[in-house]
């Protein structure tokens, strides 16, 4: 129950900044960022959007994950709602799911969890993302379902 707390805590702040600021243009970006691989050693490649805000600097970030079932697709209209508040969003289509490889691993911290982390460093590099430290960049994990 702690975690689904937090979780809610994380999406209110998220939601007042986002009030807070005027809508702003987006850019959008294909993007495809190697994954943990198969336990047979296959790689696997996730498949993703990032939303970029309008103007220069570096933004905080949103990592946006989809419910079962979903894609990046799914949490398109939330990433861009983001970014034109000046988020950097990315959605991401989880292992199986959209047009990312792999297989499902059900939320698996050896696998779905690895797969995140990959994309908060996918982050980290990006020279729109805001950093708090090396390779440590300001951002927010949200997800409903399964993506939560």
């Amino acid at each position: 129950m702690a975690a689904g707390v937090v979780l809610a805590v994380l999406i209110a702040i998220v939601l007042v900044a986002v009030t807070r600021s005027g809508p702003q243009p987006v850019d959008t970006e294909s993007v495809h960022v190697g994954g943990t691989r198969e336990p047979d050693g296959r790689p696997v490649t996730l498949d993703g959007t990032i939303y970029l805000p309008a103007g220069a600097g570096r933004h905080p970030a949103v990592l946006l994950a989809h419910g079962y079932g979903g894609s990046a697709a799914s949490v398109a209209p939330q990433a861009r709602d983001l970014a034109r508040h000046g988020y950097v969003a990315l959605a991401y289509s989880a292992r199986g799911f959209g047009y990312s490889g792999g297989k499902i691993h059900l939320d698996s911290p050896d696998y779905e969890v690895k797969d995140a982390q990959r994309m908060l460093d996918y982050l980290a590099r990006r020279p729109e993302v805001r950093l708090d430290g090396a390779n440590d960049p300001r951002a927010a994990v949200v997800g409903a379902s399964y993506g939560g």
